[in-house]
């Protein structure tokens, strides 16, 4: 465990980072959170060898321009620079905001570094390269010390780690800790890196090393825990998605929705009805979107247009040449000079038309809409089409002006738009043709046994870890899958998948990594003041009587029930007592666990103190389990 600080070793790297905090996120408490974060060290390879002999000045310019290099690529992925050195960086993703996709988002900073990089030394600069180190786990994230800190301060193993793999890492290369590979998950490829030896000269670590990226997203994967499971609980849905292209008979088509909270099922949902639309004539193709701050410009059209060309088999890709583009574009169809010029510049082809370029943005924009709405039209006669488009949440501007027009190609030709999009957000398909959403619920407690003994199997010995995991997940199949995977990565099993015994007795549940990010990324997006309410809500317990929250927090009572308000619509709690006492409850228990691991281990007994007072004062009619509530207060207040 080391505790990292900034420190500045020139006045230009001073401005530098100055500038690249100008747009800091929200502080975070006075005391510091508890975070789950992945943390980014990168060093430039022999940086004296590079400016021996070189004027002072000139020398300045040239580590500068390095660390211009990688600050920008940090930034650009929603990273925060925690540090900067003579030759390197130290940064951090999901500090202070948390972040789903912190592990993701580090692996992409890193490969934008060497290839930024290597562009310089293309353009005739001496060559520059960095070794990177990246490693995920908890950390202690505190506000700076004093005025001169720019950045964040985090204590954690993780550090030291990502430091340690930095320091082994070859020249042009990144190396990761297990964890980080497992959290980016199919949005990276690695290869072995070797074990590298701790400098306490006791332990090893197994490192991997990031050889590609796949600019995708952790969603159902085919593998592992899930490969086993069951399709529990959502045949209905299924058929409802099914029907919808029966309708391709007449020549038209559909648009069906899927709502539902983070893991509920969608993309499961969305993986098995394209398992049966491969077994019929139907075609599909995909559009994923990226969160925020991931996306490149138009890349959502880009991948669709790159699986339109795949799915009408021409054997070309967005790689190919312009002249077999646009002739394999004619095949099919599309013979509108200014629609076949916008598909080109969608497939980074330099297009030399003339009236193209004395275009406008939004006519541009239009132009590509319109080309992608030919081409989708064009193969879905006969067979019928369906496009996939998952995450619609984090739809940007451009691509929500494509899927728009898209959305009117189901009026005219036997198209389904199948889209998924996490509840909470405003839908933005309200002027879309006739709409079917889909809503997914938890899964109740039958499919959720049934799930459990697909993943788990049903000896006797499995019954009590079962209703642990079931009411931890409460219905939700990917913390439940998620929760398994750990036990098994834990070895808290022995035997095969689906026939499990124990091989810990009394294996603790402890919650994935991957759960805690996806919850914690959505507790932190909330308004600063309803999510220290929140925190404070997930000291009093589970169920939040009113009257408790407001004697911890001080708020006004009218005031907080606005919040509380809020919170229940954001889905983060629910009203579940008026009479004799106003009190809500936590929607999920993962949520509430997630809340409480934030606040520091010592901040909490304070909390819990100020809590068993505000009890005192109440009298067993006004507080049912009064007794229980200041035994438990004053035990974790540790006040005996």
């Amino acid at each position: 465990m080391i505790e990292t600080r900034v420190v500045w070793i020139a006045s230009r790297a001073w401005n530098m980072s100055l500038a690249a905090t100008s747009e800091r996120p929200p502080l975070l408490a006075p005391e510091g959170e508890r975070k789950v974060a992945t943390v980014l060290f990168a060093d430039v390879v022999n940086s004296s060898r590079l400016v021996t002999g070189m004027d002072p000045e000139d020398a300045d310019e040239r580590l500068l321009a390095a660390l211009q290099v990688m600050t920008d690529a940090v930034r650009a992925h929603g990273g925060a620079v925690n540090q900067v050195l003579g030759d390197g960086i130290m940064a951090a993703f999901g500090v202070p905001q948390a972040q789903e996709d912190h592990a993701l988002r580090a692996c992409m900073a890193a490969d934008a570094m060497h290839g930024a990089l290597r562009d310089l030394a293309i353009q005739g600069e001496r060559p520059i390269e960095l070794r990177i180190g990246l490693a995920s786990g908890g950390v202690l994230a505190k506000p700076p010390l004093a005025d001169f800190d720019l950045a964040y301060r985090l204590v954690g193993e993780c550090v030291y780690l990502a430091r340690r793999l930095q320091e082994c890492a070859p020249a042009r290369a990144t190396l990761l800790a297990p964890a980080t590979g497992d959290l980016a998950d199919s949005g990276i490829s690695v290869a072995a890196g070797g074990d590298i030896l701790l400098k306490d000269g006791m332990r090893t670590v197994r490192s991997l090393r990031l050889t590609g990226i796949e600019r995708r997203r952790r969603r159902y994967r085919g593998t592992a825990a899930n490969a086993r499971s069951r399709f529990v609980g959502r045949t209905d849905h299924l058929q409802r998605i099914v029907d919808a292209i029966s309708g391709f008979d007449e020549g038209r088509g559909k648009i069906v929705v899927v709502t539902g909270d983070a893991g509920v099922g969608k993309s499961r949902l969305v993986a098995e009805f394209l398992s049966d639309l491969s077994k019929g004539t139907c075609r599909a193709v995909r559009c994923d979107l990226l969160p925020h701050g991931l996306a490149r410009p138009m890349e959502p059209s880009s991948q669709l247009l790159h699986t339109l060309l795949a799915e009408a088999g021409t054997g070309l890709d967005l790689t190919s040449g312009a002249g077999d583009l646009a002739a394999a574009l004619r095949a099919l169809g599309l013979d509108d000079p200014v629609a076949l010029a916008a598909l080109l510049d969608t497939a980074g082809i330099r297009v030399d038309d003339p009236a193209w370029n004395r275009m406008e943005a939004d006519e541009r924009l239009h132009a590509v809409a319109d080309g992608l709405c030919q081409l989708i039209c064009a193969l879905g006669e006969g067979r019928g089409l369906t496009v996939v488009v998952e995450d619609h949440q984090w739809v940007d501007s451009k691509t929500r002006a494509v899927l728009d027009a898209v959305a009117q190609c189901t009026d005219r030709a036997p198209v389904l738009l199948l889209v998924t999009c996490r509840s909470g957000h405003r839908p933005l398909w309200s002027e879309w043709p006739v709409v079917e959403e889909v809503s997914l619920d938890p899964l109740s407690r039958r499919e959720t046994s049934v799930l459990l003994d697909s993943l788990l199997g049903s000896r006797r010995e499995l019954v009590e870890l079962k209703h642990d995991l079931a009411a931890r997940a409460q219905g939700n199949p990917f913390f439940l899958e998620e929760c398994v995977r750990a036990l098994e990565e834990a070895g808290a099993f022995a035997g095969q998948p689906g026939d499990y015994r124990l091989a810990v007795p009394g294996a603790k549940v402890e919650l994935p990594a991957t759960v805690q990010a996806a919850l914690a990324e959505r507790i932190d997006g909330l308004d600063p003041r309803d999510r220290a309410v929140l925190l404070d809500a997930s000291v009093i317990g589970l169920c939040v009587d009113v009257a408790l929250l407001s004697d911890l927090t001080g708020h006004d009572r009218a005031d907080l029930q606005r919040t509380l308000d809020r919170l229940q619509a954001g889905g983060f709690l629910e009203r579940i007592r008026v009479i004799p006492n106003l009190e809500y409850s936590f929607r999920h228990v993962l949520i509430h666990e997630v809340a409480y691991d934030t606040l520091l281990k010592r901040r909490r007994p304070l909390l819990h103190s100020r809590v068993a007072a505000a009890v005192r004062t109440r009298s067993p009619t006004q507080l049912p389990g009064k007794a229980e509530l200041l035994a438990y207060h004053a035990f974790r207040a540790e006040d005996w």
